[in-house]
């Protein structure tokens, strides 16, 4: 097992001459986003103290195929959230949200109820006329 760790580790250390990222980067997007052109996923690479996305097809062809080839991070993740933002705060989304978390509310406060019964229940004397 050791020997095999070792193995791929050694694989692992260099891509096409690039070093891999090691460490707790933030990668807000990773995975989720994709080139419109041609479709491949977009990912993250440092460029000039900054960070952004860069479309895997470009790379991989070593800039040959694909023209759409990268995108600054904060502003593509600020774009992310500005379009879940106005999905979740939509009229129509609110209303559903709102009456789904009333539902678990709900049934929260329910399933509570029922069980402080019980309990109650449990504690009183058998022969009790508050025994139910």
């Amino acid at each position: 097992h050791r020997e095999i760790l070792g193995i791929l580790e050694e694989r692992g250390k260099h891509q096409k001459g690039k070093a891999r990222t090691r460490g707790e980067k933030p990668n807000a997007m990773g995975g989720r986003i994709y080139d419109m052109n041609c479709g491949w996923p977009l990912y993250r690479i440092g460029r000039r103290g900054r960070w952004g996305y860069q479309c895997g097809l470009y790379q991989n062809s070593e800039t040959k195929v694909c023209t759409h080839n990268y995108v600054d991070g904060e502003v593509t993740t600020k774009f992310a959230l500005a379009c879940v933002r106005q999905r979740i705060l939509s009229p129509t989304a609110m209303a559903k949200l709102e009456a789904k978390l009333h539902g678990r509310a709900e049934a929260d406060s329910g399933e509570k109820a029922a069980g402080l019964q019980q309990e109650a229940r449990e504690d009183l004397p058998r022969g009790c006329p508050c025994y139910r």
